[in-house]
């Protein structure tokens, strides 16, 4: 029929005209040149946490015709490792020209490094008390009473090892110096060490009451 002849003709004539594409620039001069492309880490499973800093670039080294290396920009490169099948524990995964990404024309000769190492940890969350890091001393005359937090205990997860490497929470530093009046404050949490998350908030409120010393007139509460 004559839609039959119609569709083999289109056919036909797109086969001609990408064979005549690829003449046009396989039959230029070659050469080579090299990029440095971010390596991206996708689809890693749920639960899994990826540490250890991993190697972030790699350098690519492309061949194509002289004119489509002139215009060629690294923005159309893309480098990444597919770890949705990636297990817990330490692991090497090869990069190869397979991992590269790269317009019409261009051909992956090579890629530096040709392999990462991969530390790949467990989620993990637990809940911790957070304690608060005073400095400073109140004016004399006046004595600290108490340090509320809300919360006071929060839940923090990330990798294994490193929830387990951190066993106090603190709060920012909260300045006493030159006080003698109760106050209030919303301050942030402070890990020292560990590469941890706080998925409820990474914030708490503090009360702190202060108060004449015992010594002076009539024990006068000083009210906020």
């Amino acid at each position: 029929s004559n839609l039959f002849l119609d569709k083999m003709l289109l056919k036909i004539s797109s086969v001609f005209l990408a064979l005549l594409l690829w003449i046009a620039i396989n039959g230029e001069p070659q050469s080579e040149t090299r990029f440095k492309v971010r390596l991206q880490y996708l689809n890693l499973p749920s639960q899994i946490e990826l540490v250890d800093s991993p190697t972030n670039s790699v350098d690519v080294q492309l061949r194509a015709s002289s004119s489509i290396l002139r215009r060629l920009n690294s923005s159309e490169i893309s480098a990444a490792i597919n770890l949705a099948t990636a297990r817990v524990g330490k692991g090497v995964y090869s990069i190869t020209p397979s991992n590269i990404e790269v317009p019409f024309g261009v051909r992956v000769t090579n890629v530096t490094p040709s392999a990462v190492q991969l530390n790949l940890q467990s989620t993990v969350s637990k809940k911790i008390k957070v304690h608060p890091r005073i400095i400073g001393m109140v004016t004399d005359g006046y004595q600290l009473e108490s340090v509320a937090l809300d919360p006071d205990q929060v839940v923090m997860e990330g990798p294994g090892a490193s929830v387990t490497a951190v066993t106090q929470v603190f709060t920012d530093n909260i300045d006493l110096t030159g006080r003698s009046t109760s106050f209030a404050m919303r301050v942030p949490l402070v890990v020292d060490g560990g590469v941890v998350r706080f998925p409820n908030g990474r914030w708490v409120d503090v009360k702190v009451v202060i108060r004449l010393l015992d010594t002076q007139l009539d024990q006068q509460e000083v009210i906020p």
